[in-house]
């Protein structure tokens, strides 16, 4: 009986020791990625998944689905991402990484006016974010 229990135990401080480290993945770098569609216009940013696979796959998920495409990844403790848009003839975006969520603005706003996009901004919204 007292051999079962010190198992149970075992086994239950293994799962709280893999749950609190990120469930023992390899690769301990956050992941983040901005996803876009330009035809609803929706756009998301995603920050702090173990993977880009699925910091990709979330943001398009979270973006709205069909249509959502992933336009720009990012990864790493300390790094940002951002988003800006324009008009134009139609929609016209930046997006741009960077140390801090101000560096990752400016060059998301420098992209889409480099891209022709007039009076380019961050949305309210989707503000830049960091990891």
């Amino acid at each position: 009986m007292l051999n079962s229990l010190k198992n149970w135990l075992l086994v239950v401080s293994s799962g709280l020791l893999l749950t609190a480290c990120g469930g023992g993945s390899d690769d301990p770098t956050p992941h983040g990625a901005i996803a876009l569609n330009a035809t609803q216009p929706a756009a998301l940013i995603v920050t702090n998944f173990i993977s880009q696979e699925t910091a990709n796959a979330a943001a398009v998920t979270r973006c709205g689905g069909e249509g959502c495409v992933v336009v720009f990844e990012f990864s790493g403790k300390g790094s940002c991402g951002a988003l800006a848009t324009g008009g134009g003839s139609a929609l016209v975006w930046g997006v741009s990484g960077g140390a801090t969520q101000a560096e990752a603005e400016a060059g998301a706003l420098a992209q889409c006016q480099a891209k022709g996009g007039r009076n380019c901004s961050i949305p309210s919204a989707i503000p830049g974010k960091c990891m």
